[in-house]
This record gives structure tokens, C-alpha cells and sequence, in this order.
């Protein structure tokens, strides 16, 4: 069942006909970082449109980076590539601004991601058609042992990953963004945590990245902007 927080609202700027350029902005799990075959989610959502030669994608994940990271550098970064009028930007992160420190302390505080989310969506609304991918769950005990088995570094908790969450779909509704829900979607899913056990507890290999490829382009947001004929 679809949670209440994926939002099947429109953005405000539609275009007419298909986009022709969709830019995929975030983190290592958007860019395919431990993807063994083709480059993570965004690759097999382009290559699985009937007519994908027809959009030109831009994967724009940078491994570690949070709200912070992404607010200062997605509207150079797309607006340098743009070059053509109907865009679609799907951001895509939160895993990382969901890290606590050994004390419990946010590695970003969750009023700042509040805030540099409502000014992303806010600042790009106007120029693109946005849509927003939620972070995953994460699989705890295998992230602790081989990402921080000293236990001193910051690393998100599947609790924290669920706040931040909820934040975003917040802030996403009130700029009228339809927002994918992919912590509750997979939170029940064993196949997606068998598919992080494989590899460090929060980076999916080629089998989760089917997982949310699945997920999103059964989307009805994604459907409909490039999908012809799809109804609302």
C-alpha cells in the first residue's frame, strides 16, 4: 500500500510534450557507488524508457554529500549541463544527513536540513519540474561493523534515516513536490536488507539498485511525465 507521504501531487511547472533532460541529484547511492553492473538506479530508469535517446540524463551524485553539500552546488552544476527547456531534476538524498556522531549528535542539525531543503526546492521549482526520491533504510549491524567498527565515526540510524525522511516529505508538500517514500517502501522489504548485507550495510549492489528502479518508475509522478498516456 502507498504511504501517505508519496505525494501523487504535480509540480507546479508542467511541460507540454516529454522532458528532454533529466538530472539526478545526490548522494553515492544516486550516483551507483557499489553498483556492479550498470551504474546504479538513474541508469536503468533512462534505459528502460521506450524512447530513452530522446532524454538526456545527467547522474549528478557525490558520494557523502547532505542537504548542505547539494544546496550549494545543484544549480551551477545543472544549469551548466542545461540546455534545453522542459527539465526534470529528481533529487535524491538524506542517508547522509541522517549520520549521528558516538554522542548522538546530527552530522547535520535537522532545523539546517529543514531549511536547505525548503531553499532547494524552493530556488529550482520555478526553472524545472522536480520530483524527490526519499533515502532507503539502512541495514545497521552490517554499516556498524565495516564502515565504523572502531565506532567514532558518524553513521546513520535507521530511526534517524525515518526523521530526516519525514522532514523532506514535509518540506517537499509544502512546495507541492511529489516525494517517493523509499523508507517505508523497502522497510519491509527483506530482499532489499539481503541485498545490503552483500555489501556495507547502506550502499545497495546491482539487485537493490533494481529494487528502487522498480519502485520509481512504477511511480505515478515519473509515469506520467514519461509515460505518455498514463493517468493521473
Amino acid at each position: 500500500m502507498p504511504s501517505p507521504l508519496d505525494h501523487q501531487k504535480s509540480s507546479p511547472y508542467r511541460a507540454d510534450a516529454m522532458p528532454d533532460a533529466v538530472f539526478f541529484v545526490g548522494d553515492s547511492i544516486t550516483f551507483g557507488w557499489r553498483d556492479e553492473d550498470i551504474g546504479g538506479w538513474p541508469t536503468r530508469l533512462i534505459s528502460g524508457l521506450s524512447n530513452w535517446h530522446a532524454v538526456t540524463a545527467y547522474n549528478l551524485g557525490v558520494r557523502g554529500d547532505t542537504s548542505r553539500s547539494i544546496r550549494a552546488r545543484w544549480h551551477d552544476e545543472v544549469s551548466r549541463r542545461r540546455q534545453a527547456p522542459h527539465s526534470v531534476v529528481v533529487f535524491a538524498f538524506g542517508a547522509n544527513d541522517a549520520k549521528l556522531y558516538p554522542d548522538g549528535q546530527p552530522f547535520v542539525p535537522l532545523a539546517e536540513t529543514r531549511s536547505n531543503v525548503a531553499d532547494i526546492l524552493t530556488s529550482a521549482q520555478n526553472d524545472h519540474i522536480l520530483l524527490f526520491i526519499g533515502p532507503a533504510p539502512i541495514e545497521e549491524t552490517v554499516l556498524g561493523r565495516v564502515l565504523n567498527p572502531e565506532g567514532t565515526g558518524p553513521v546513520p540510524t535507521n530511526r534517524q534515516v525515518e526523521i530526516v525522511s519525514g522532514v523532506l516529505a514535509e518540506e517537499a508538500a509544502r512546495a507541492n513536490v511529489p516525494f517517493l517514500d523509499l523508507f517505508n517502501r523497502l522497510g519491509k522489504e527483506e530482499q532489499w536488507f539481503d541485498s545490503l548485507r552483500e555489501t556495507d550495510g547502506i550502499h545497495p549492489p546491482a539487485r537493490g539498485h533494481d529494487l528502487i528502479a522498480s519502485l520509481v518508475d512504477a511511480w505515478q509522478p515519473w509515469a506520467t511525465l514519461f509515460k505518455r498516456g498514463t493517468t493521473e
